[in-house]
C-alpha cells in the first residue's frame, strides 16, 4: 500500500504555530521581540521555502527524511556522546554467557534481515493505521554512516553483503552470516563465536584496532579513516566493517550487574570495542546482558524497537545445540601507521573528558504503568510529559522548553517530528501544584498535550519544517544557525532569546514505545548542556533514563527524585478527578 507523502506546510502557517509554542515560555515583551525577530528572517526563509519546494522533486526521498536526515550528518561532535541511541534488552535466564547470547541475538538479527531483504516482514500497524516501513531496508541493515570534515554521508552496501563483524577487546572478525542462502542459526554462530573469543585470547596483546576513533569529532575521524583507507591491509579491513550488515561487539571483561548498569556501559563504556558509523551495533557483556545501539542518521527509535523486540523474542526461542556448519571466518588486520596511532592518541583526551563529563541514572516507576494510567483516562505519554515539566520547574525555578519526538510513519518516508510540550495548559497545571485547583488543571493539560500530539502526525508541527528551511537556507547561502540566532559571514546578524529556547531546548524527551523484550530505552542529544529523558511505558511501570552533562549533572538526583514524586502525584490527582 502506498502511504501518502507529507505536504510541506505553508509559511503562512507554520509562523503563528512556531509563535504558539513559544508564548507558554516567554514574556509579552520577549513574545513581541521573538515576532519581531522571525519578522526579519521572512526573506530569507521565503527563499529557503522555494528552495525546499524545488529539492521536493529530486531525490528518493522526501523533504522531511531529507531533513532529519541531514540534520544528524551535519553533527560534527563524536557519535556517541551526540548522535546515538540504544535499547537495553530484557535478560534471557538460558543464555547467560557471552557466546550463546550473541549467537541467539545474532541469529534473531539476521533472521530479522532476510525477511526484510525478501520483502517478507510483516508490515506495522498501528490503531488500524499502516505505517511506513522503507527505513527497514533503507538504512537499518549493511549502512554506515561515512565522516569528512563537513557533512559525512550515509551509504548502504547493494547487495546486502553477506557477513557481519564482530569485535573483542578492540579487534576485529569478519564472519560469514549465511549458508547458501538461509541465515546462519545460533548454533552455527555460537560455535564461529567461540574460536573467536579463543583467538582473542590467545593475541590479548596485539593493538587494538580503530574502534575508538569512530567516536571522535567528525574531523578527526575522518583523517583517521583517510589514512586507514590509504593502506592496503587496513583498506581492506576499513571496506569489512564498513559493508558488514552489522556489528557485534563481545565484551568479555564486562559484567553489568542489572539494566542500568547495562545502559551505562553500552552508552559510554568500551569504546575500543564499538564501531559508532555502523547504523545498528549488538553488544553483550560477560555475563549475557545485551543491548543494541543504533546510529541515529540511519534509524529511528520506532523502527529500532520493533527489530529489538523480534531478535529478543527469536533468540530465547534459537537453540544452540544440534548440527552446525562451520562459517568462514578471518580476522580484520588494520595494521596502522604510526600517523594514525599518533591520531589516536592525541584525542584520548577528548573521549576521557566527554566520558566524564556525562552522568545518568535510570529507575523504574512501579505501579505507574499504562494500566494504570489508562484506567485514571490519563493516556499513556501525558502523565510522564507532566512529571517531566514538574521536575524540570524545580530544577530550574521557571518552566523552560521541553520538546518531544513524534514518530510520523503513517507518511510515506515518515521519520519524526518534534512537538514543545510546555502548553498554556501545562503552565497552569506546573504552577497551580498543591492547590485545590490542580486536578482541573491536570485534566486541561492532558488534552492539551494529546491535541498537540495529533496535530503534529497530521503533519501541523512547525519544528521540522523549519528544521527543513534553515537546511536549505545553509546549504546554498553563508546565512549560519548559530546557538543565539543567525549569522552571516561570521558575525552575527539577528538574536534573540526566544529562537534560543526553541531552537535549543533544555529538557529532551522521547517515548519509543514498550515492546515486550526491551527493558530500556535511551539516546545522547545533538546539544550539550541539556536534561534527556528517555523512557518506555510499559504496563505496570514506566522506566525512564535520564542523562546530564556539563552544570546539569549535579542537579540529576534531585531531576529524578522529583520526576518520581510528580508521576505519583499525577497519579494520587488522577484518582481525586
Amino acid at each position: 500500500m502506498m502511504l501518502p507523502s507529507r505536504p510541506i506546510p505553508r509559511l503562512e502557517e507554520a509562523m503563528p504555530r512556531l509563535f504558539a509554542a513559544a508564548a507558554p515560555l516567554l514574556g509579552e515583551r520577549e513574545l513581541t521581540r521573538a515576532r519581531l525577530f522571525f519578522g526579519g528572517l521572512v526573506p530569507v526563509l521565503r527563499c529557503a521555502d522555494r528552495r525546499l519546494r524545488e529539492a521536493a522533486h529530486e531525490g528518493e526521498t522526501d523533504w522531511s527524511e531529507r531533513a532529519t536526515r541531514n540534520y544528524y550528518l551535519a553533527l560534527r561532535g563524536g557519535l556517541p556522546f551526540q548522535n546515538h541511541f540504544f535499547l537495553v534488552l530484557e535478560d534471557d535466564s538460558e543464555k547467560t554467557t557471552v557466546v550463546a547470547r550473541a549467537a541467539s541475538l545474532a541469529a534473531g538479527l539476521l533472521a530479522v534481515a532476510h525477511e526484510i531483504e525478501r520483502g517478507s516482514i510483516e508490515p506495522d500497524i498501528l490503531a488500524g493505521v499502516p505505517l511506513e516501513m522503507e527505513q527497514y531496508r533503507r538504512t537499518l541493515f549493511a549502512t554506515v554512516r561515512i565522516p569528512d570534515a563537513r557533512h559525512d554521508r550515509l551509504v548502504r552496501r547493494e547487495p546486502w553483503a553477506r557477513h557481519l563483524v564482530v569485535a573483542v577487546h578492540g579487534a576485529f572478525w569478519a564472519v560469514d552470516a549465511f549458508v547458501g542462502d538461509a541465515p546462519a542459526t545460533a548454533a552455527e554462530l555460537a560455535r564461529a563465536f567461540e574460536k573467536i573469543v579463543l583467538d582473542a585470547k590467545a593475541t590479548a596483546n596485539t593493538p587494538a584496532g580503530p574502534g575508538p576513533a569512530t567516536a571522535l569529532p567528525r574531523e578527526a575521524w575522518s583523517a583517521v579513516r583517510t589514512s586507514l583507507a590509504a593502506e592496503g591491509a587496513s583498506r581492506s579491513a576499513l571496506e569489512a566493517v564498513e559493508d558488514a550488515l552489522f556489528v557485534v561487539a563481545l565484551d568479555l571483561d564486562s559484567f553489568p550487574a542489572d539494566a542500568p548498569e547495562m545502559a551505562d556501559l553500552v552508552r559510554l563504556g568500551n569504546l575500543e570495542n564499538r564501531w559508532f558509523d555502523k547504523s545498528l551495533q549488538l553488544v553483550v557483556s560477560g555475563n549475557g546482558r545485551a543491548a543494541l545501539t543504533f546510529e541515529h542518521s540511519a534509524v529511528d527509535g520506532h523502527n529500532a524497537m520493533r527489530v529489538a523486540a523480534e531478535a529478543h523474542a527469536r533468540g530465547t526461542k534459537a537453540s544452540l545445540v544440534g548440527s552446525a556448519a562451520a562459517l568462514s571466518l578471518r580476522p580484520l588486520d588494520f595494521c596502522p601507521a604510526p600517523r594514525v596511532l599518533g591520531l589516536l592518541d592525541d584525542n584520548r583526551a577528548f573521549l576521557q573528558r566527554e566520558r566524564a563529563g556525562r552522568r545518568t541514572l535510570t529507575f523504574d516507576a512501579y505501579g505507574l504503568g499504562a494500566e494504570r494510567f489508562r484506567a485514571l483516562r490519563l493516556g499513556i505519554d501525558a502523565p510522564v510529559q507532566l512529571a517531566i515539566q514538574l521536575a524540570a520547574y524545580s530544577i530550574f525555578g521557571e518552566l523552560p522548553a521541553v520538546n518531544e519526538s513524534v514518530q510520523m510513519r503513517r507518511f510515506r518516508h515518515g521519520r519524526y517530528d518534534t512537538v514543545y510540550t510546555v502548553t498554556p495548559e501545562s503552565l497552569a497545571f506546573v504552577r497551580d501544584e498543591g492547590r485545590d485547583t490542580a486536578g482541573a488543571r491536570l485534566r486541561a493539560a492532558v488534552d492539551a498535550h494529546r491535541r498537540l500530539v495529533d496535530a503534529c502526525k497530521r503533519g501541523e508541527s512547525p519544528v521540522l519544517y523549519f528544521t527543513a528551511l534553515l537546511d536549505a537556507q545553509e546549504a546554498r547561502s553563508r546565512v549560519r544557525v548559530e546557538p543565539d540566532g543567525l549569522s552571516a559571514f561570521g558575525r552575527t546578524v539577528l538574536s534573540d532569546r526566544g529562537f534560543r529556547e526553541l531552537m535549543h531546548p533544555r529538557v529532551t524527551t522521547s517515548n519509543a514505545g514498550a515492546r515486550p523484550g526491551v527493558d530500556v530505552f535511551g539516546f545522547s542529544d545533538a546539544e550539550g548542556g541539556v536534561l534527556g529523558v528517555a523512557y518506555l511505558v510499559k504496563a505496570d511501570r514506566t522506566t525512564i533514563h535520564v542523562k546530564a552533562d556539563g552544570e546539569l549533572r549535579s542537579e540529576l538526583p534531585r531531576f529524578v527524585a522529583r520526576l518520581s514524586d510528580a508521576l505519583e502525584f499525577i497519579a494520587q490527582l488522577g484518582v481525586a478527578g
